[in-house]
């Protein structure tokens, strides 16, 4: 049989809830079995795996309530796009349903779903046992999540910064010949072209600088690589090269 954890902690005093539930009498009881708790709930009702979509990509909730039967697929397909939606992938979400199978609520479980009601067994005490369950679940999640995206985010700006200054490096001595075309004329093409080229290169610099690693430098700047606390320049684009 299938064992609900029990997680303690309070409860916020206000949170954003979503009901996904094709039946209104349910959607109106699980509205005000959320009104019956401590915490203020603002609620939204749903009634299709399509009305889910389109409220994902708008709005942002705190704990959805997902029933199982849908008309338009299963319970488990809900908590697949909870998942995969940018807005609310760390939302608290409770798995309702009619048929109390545990390979239902394994499932749920697995898919990431903070807990699981029969319908049978919907009381206030069950109600607000997996309520709290839930939303400590997710701040919990949410707070070990935070320090991988936050590494995740550094590693992508090192590496971005990495690949794309050889390509400004190259783009600044491409210039070269433009510039040459451009001569005596001010404001012309290559001279904008450097201009922007020198501003996404400060900005590299910036990314490496404060992930606290050495500025890595292209061939032809490492004379100036040795100014230390001089500003960074990008190689001049006028060096011919043997």
């Amino acid at each position: 049989m299938f064992q609900h954890k029990t997680i303690t902690g309070p409860l916020p005093d206000q949170a954003r809830a979503l009901v996904l539930d094709d039946e209104r009498f349910d959607r109106h009881r699980l509205g005000r079995l959320c009104s019956g708790l401590k915490t203020r709930f603002d609620v939204s009702n749903v009634a299709s795996l399509a009305e889910l979509v389109a409220i994902l990509e708008t709005d942002t909730f705190d704990l959805i309530f997902v029933d199982y039967g849908l008309p338009d697929g299963t319970g488990l397909d809900a908590l697949e796009l909870i998942r995969l939606s940018p807005r609310n992938c760390t939302a608290a979400t409770i798995l309702i349903t009619g048929m109390g199978r545990d390979d239902i609520a394994i499932a749920a479980m697995d898919a990431g779903c903070s807990d699981y009601i029969p319908k049978e067994t919907l009381t206030k005490i069950a109600f607000k046992r997996a309520v709290t369950n839930a939303l400590n679940c997710s701040t919990k999640r949410l707070g070990l999540a935070a320090p991988a995206q936050d590494g995740v985010l550094r590693n992508f700006a090192r590496e971005c910064a990495l690949d794309l200054k050889p390509m400004v490096s190259r783009m600044l001595r491409q210039i070269r010949d433009l510039r040459r075309e451009d001569a005596g004329k001010p404001g012309g093409t290559a001279e904008e072209l450097e201009a922007s080229c020198n501003q996404i290169w400060e900005y590299l610099v910036a990314l490496q600088e404060m992930e606290g690693h050495p500025v890595i430098w292209a061939a032809e700047s490492k004379a100036a690589a040795s100014a230390v606390g001089k500003p960074v320049k990008p190689p001049s684009p006028f060096r011919r090269h043997p």
